[in-house]
This record gives C-alpha cells, structure tokens and sequence, in this order.
C-alpha cells in the first residue's frame, strides 16, 4: 500500500491486491467508506486490481 497528500490535506492510497481475496477487498472498500473516504478507481493490472482511494 502506497500513499501521498494531497494539496488539500487529504491522502490518496493504493493498494495492489495480487493476495486479496475477493471477501477482504470488499470489506476494504466498506471500510474506506464507512471512514469517509472516497474509492476513486478500481482496475485490473498486472498484480491483481489497483484500488485507489482518497480521503480528506
């Protein structure tokens, strides 16, 4: 999991998820919700899916 600031005080993470198994991603995705984030994107690469996400 990687992460930097954004001008505004928020970060962005992304996080490969060649390990994940589909139950963990979706508990990730209602975390950062539940926290008040927001998922930007979620898309395949090759490690797996790339989730980025950012929060303020």
């Amino acid at each position: 999991m990687t992460g930097t600031t954004t001008p505004k005080g928020g970060v962005v993470m992304t996080w490969h998820t060649s390990t994940t198994t589909r139950d963990d991603l979706q508990q990730l995705i209602t975390h950062i919700r539940h926290c008040g984030g927001t998922v930007a994107s979620c898309q395949r690469c090759a490690e797996g899916l790339l989730v980025t996400w950012f929060t303020l």
